[in-house]
């Protein structure tokens, strides 16, 4: 497994649907998110290839 380590912009977000609910999104120079956390939630989701996330699940079928 190799690892890439890249400089990313830290973003304070609010959306108009749940303007008092904040998410935390880290951008790349592409504007790319590469992870969302939302405290009040206490959920983390990160971007991955669909090849990595696949490896969690090796029992699943490919379709």
């Amino acid at each position: 497994m190799t690892h890439t380590e890249k400089r990313l912009l830290h973003v304070v977000v609010t959306h108009s649907t749940v303007p008092k609910q904040v998410f935390h999104e880290p951008f790349d120079e592409a504007g790319n998110s590469w992870k969302t956390t939302v405290p009040s939630q206490v959920m983390v989701v990160y971007i991955t290839s669909w090849k990595t996330a696949l490896k969690l699940f090796r029992d699943v079928e490919n379709r």
